[in-house]
């Protein structure tokens, strides 16, 4: 059985012969009264606070759940960007790879038809030169022919 302050107030005891000092009994009862107040007023307050605690407790553990899938969501989502950027990073190297051997190969193409360009230039320059010779060889012979026929006819 639960006693409250109330039950302490009003009970009551019977008398018998030498029983208790009536006063002295009243007087304890008062302090016991008095105390079971404070303490059942403490209980509540406590109790109170429990409640509250316990609320805040939920209110963190909700908040540390929602915290916890914010930060699982935010390294997903980190990790997915970071292979995305990987992916990227690779396709951009196979471009560059392939845009230099597409590089190489036309400056190859293109050193060729140089090489090709400075060998006809050289063969119609050694043509042009062989050319010049021969002319200048006719006219030196002519030259010749002219001072001997000019020495002839002196």
């Amino acid at each position: 059985m639960k006693i409250t302050p109330i039950d302490i107030i009003h009970q009551k005891f019977g008398h018998a012969f030498r029983g208790y000092n009536e006063k002295e009994v009243d007087d304890f009862l008062d302090e016991v009264l008095k105390s079971f107040e404070e303490i059942t007023e403490e209980n509540n307050h406590l109790k109170e606070k429990i409640t509250i605690l316990e609320e805040r407790l939920g209110h963190f553990q909700n908040l540390e759940e929602s915290l916890q899938k914010a930060i699982l969501t935010a390294q997903k989502t980190a990790d997915e960007l970071l292979e995305n950027k990987k992916r990227e990073a690779e396709i951009l190297i196979k471009n560059a790879s392939l845009q230099t051997k597409e590089i190489l190969e036309e400056e190859k193409t293109e050193i060729k038809k140089l090489k090709e360009e400075i060998e006809a230039l050289k063969k119609r320059r050694d043509g042009f030169i062989l050319e010049f010779k021969n002319l200048l060889k006719i006219n030196l012979d002519f030259l010749e022919e002219s001072k001997l026929s000019r020495l002839e006819k002196d």
